[in-house]
């Protein structure tokens, strides 16, 4: 059988059978239940390609090499099927090319793994004010791989310059037909920072918001501090830096979206169905109108007495948690209307009325005793360190908060108290992730310059890195974008280099590249068909890494 024709004796056997009868193929698929047995079997291309090419062989393999995006993909395929079926929306079926899916996955695993990115250089989106805190990669009903930056205005330069702080939001869309991950392709490493330029153009923060303290003719607002998207609808929270967070909504895609849910009976407001429908349409169409791309406060959030560097949202529960400047963590819940993505906030609320207002449901604070050490050495007696990251498990059970007191800490959530408190890190805590559902192990990086592993369930520190590895000069960790299956986490520091870790063995692969100053932040976009990396820094910039 040549060249390519499989040693094992097992193999030789099987492909005897398949000669004779072509029948055998399921049973000898059925049998082959190690990944080189299904490997050699698929070596078998040149007298038998319906064995290499066997959906029934791939989908096994890519379901045992990749647990963690096997379902994702299953849905994926299932949802896009559905996206082009409106007659009958209750279809569920799917017809995945396992084949040439897993040749696909092997592929962008073998690039986080190496580093082999198809662009070395990035593509860069610049034009900012100042250094850019807030980023964040925007889902439905918005387009596919829209990005929402916010970042402050500096004082120096601009009409901010006689403010102390100001701020403006951004957002970044392909233009229709064309992925974000071919504008990367197209112009990564052009050294072009305005190859994509941003939808309506520079921005203050939006209208209605702090009212009381500024007039519209003013420029300057507090400068954005974080932004993330409530799962599934068109609004953004943002924190900022003078304690203001707010629920915005995006105009021209909440409107498109109302539009289209609002055109009939059965498949307006009423119509689940029709709803969903629609707003998949939205997400196509939303480019027509893009001039009206801005946003305005529809929620205010009260009760924050310090920033708040991080945002959690669980739309199942509803949920809004903020850990604060001030040591305290505050949870809120949100209004029905703000995680259905319903218009009724705008049928109540008169033009030029102020936003509706929440308020904490409640308000959790480590009142442990910590000591605080001054600059002439001395040592005083404190609490309440301030909060600087947070994430929760995804029944909201448990949550994971790290702090300037150098501890990362475990929260029971319906005994609303703290279970452990972490030792390790010697440094301010940057960022806390989960790497999985139920909080079992998470990682946090700090100023100490290291990122570390934590064992939930067994209390310890399970692995350590120190990330930037420069003798005598600590440079700290920042920024952090996890992988959906928690093998790999790209991180920042304040060296300017991007790093990717093997979360699994805490040890550095390589070097993704550099920013001209600091890195602030770090996320993931891995709904394509590729992934992209985003950071941002204190040199104004936003860049965009792509593992393909």
């Amino acid at each position: 059988m040549g060249d390519d024709a499989p040693t094992s004796a097992y193999l030789e056997q099987l492909t005897e059978e398949l000669v004779a009868t072509k029948s055998a193929l399921a049973a000898i698929c059925r049998e082959a239940s190690s990944k080189e047995d299904l490997l050699n079997l698929a070596a078998v291309n040149k007298s038998f390609p319906e064995v290499a090419h066997s959906e029934h062989v791939w989908d096994r393999l890519y379901e045992q090499d990749f647990p963690y995006f096997y379902g994702n993909l299953v849905a994926r395929h299932r949802r896009d099927r559905r996206a082009v079926s409106y007659d009958d929306p209750n279809d569920s079926g799917v017809n995945v090319p396992w084949f040439t899916e897993y040749k696909k996955r092997h592929h962008r695993e073998r690039c986080w793994e190496t580093g082999n990115l198809s662009r070395k250089a990035p593509l860069i989106l610049g034009g900012h004010l100042g250094c850019v805190f807030g980023a964040c990669f925007l889902g439905a009903p918005f387009t596919p791989g829209t990005i929402c930056t916010g970042a402050h205005l500096d004082r120096t330069s601009g009409p901010a310059a006689s403010s102390s702080s100001g701020g403006e939001i951004k957002m970044w869309l392909p233009n229709r037909g064309t992925t974000i991950e071919q504008l990367v392709r197209e112009y990564g490493g052009s050294g072009d920072e305005e190859s994509i330029p941003p939808v309506g153009g520079v921005q203050a923060i939006p209208e209605g918001m702090d009212v009381e303290t500024f007039t519209k003719q003013e420029i300057a607002r507090a400068g954005v501090l974080s932004l993330y998207q409530l799962p599934g609808t068109a609004q953004i929270a943002c924190t900022t830096w003078k304690s203001g967070v707010h629920i915005l909504r995006c105009r021209a895609v909440a409107e498109e979206v109302e539009q289209r849910d609002g055109g009939g009976d059965g498949e307006g407001k009423g119509g689940n169905a029709g709803r969903k429908r629609m707003k998949r349409a939205a997400a196509d169409q939303n480019q027509e109108n893009s001039k009206g791309y801005s946003f305005e406060a529809v929620l205010e959030v009260m009760g924050q007495e310090g920033p708040c560097s991080k945002t959690f949202v669980d739309k199942k529960s509803r949920i809004l948690a903020l850990p604060s400047y001030d040591g305290a963590v505050r949870l809120y819940l949100l209004p029905t209307w703000i995680t259905d993505c319903s218009e009724i906030a705008e049928e109540e609320r008169e033009d030029g009325a102020e936003a509706p207002k929440i308020h904490p449901s409640s308000t959790l604070f480590d009142d442990a005793k910590l000591e605080i050490r001054g600059e002439d050495g001395t040592t005083t007696t404190g609490t309440r360190a301030p909060v600087t990251a947070l994430t929760m498990s995804d029944d909201c059970k448990r949550m994971f908060t790290g702090s300037n007191d150098t501890l990362v800490k475990l929260w029971d959530m319906q005994r609303e108290e703290i279970v452990h408190r972490f030792e390790g890190h010697e440094g301010f805590i940057w960022n806390v992730k989960g790497l999985d559902a139920d909080l079992n192990t998470a990682v946090s990086t700090s100023t100490d310059g290291f990122a570390r592993r934590w064992d939930l369930r067994q209390r310890t520190c399970a692995g350590s890195i120190n990330v930037c590895a420069h003798p005598g000069n600590v440079q700290a960790v920042t920024g952090v974008a996890l992988r959906g299956n928690g093998y790999h986490m790209a991180v920042g520091s304040f060296d300017n280099n991007v790093y990717v870790l093997d979360t699994r063995m805490m040890r550095r692969l390589y070097s993704v590249g550099r920013h001209g100053d600091k890195v602030c932040r770090a996320h993931l976009y891995d709904k394509g068909d590729s992934d992209l990396l985003m950071t941002t820094g204190w040199d104004r910039t936003v860049r965009l890494w792509q593992f393909d």
